[in-house]
């Protein structure tokens, strides 16, 4: 098979993963954004035993919205960040506010882009902070606000 047969594949994979809201990640493995993302994440392994459900269910969830999942770039496995849980399951925001972040046209690997960027101009809080803190309306407004270039 030639190499614009495969080509072709990977945009078509490319353009549904968008289309369900997961990330195709192209972007650079070693970057702040995925240093944080690495850091302050759980494995799909770690997160399918914690939770008690396979992995395909994982990957069920984080494509109907139940959950944000980041592609490692260069990597097959993703990455939920922490903050979307609560006592062990995700806070029920977490389905709205994708919902939302889609709506705007945002794909997951966007979403935690804006989540995890500081509020204000000199402010040390991160919106994911204010998600924790319980300020959901606050942050479905940035999230849509967020989403416009």
């Amino acid at each position: 098979m030639g190499g614009s047969g495969s080509t072709l594949v990977a945009d078509r994979t490319a353009q549904a993963a968008r289309a369900a809201g997961t990330c195709m990640s192209t972007a650079p493995a070693d970057t702040p954004t995925y240093r944080r993302l690495r850091r302050e994440s759980l494995t799909d392994s770690w997160l399918s035993a914690r939770l008690g459900v396979d992995k395909g269910r994982l990957a069920a969830m984080r494509r109907a919205g139940d959950l944000i999942g980041v592609r490692e770039p260069g990597g097959q496995a993703y990455l939920y960040p922490a903050w979307q849980f609560q006592n062990g399951k995700p806070r029920p925001i977490v389905a709205r506010l994708v919902r939302t972040a889609r709506e705007a046209g945002l794909d997951d690997e966007r979403l935690y882009e804006v989540m995890t960027m500081r509020v204000g101009l000199g402010g040390e809080q991160r919106l994911s902070d204010l998600l924790v803190a319980g300020q959901d309306e606050a942050v479905l407004a940035a999230v849509r606000t967020g989403a416009r270039p």
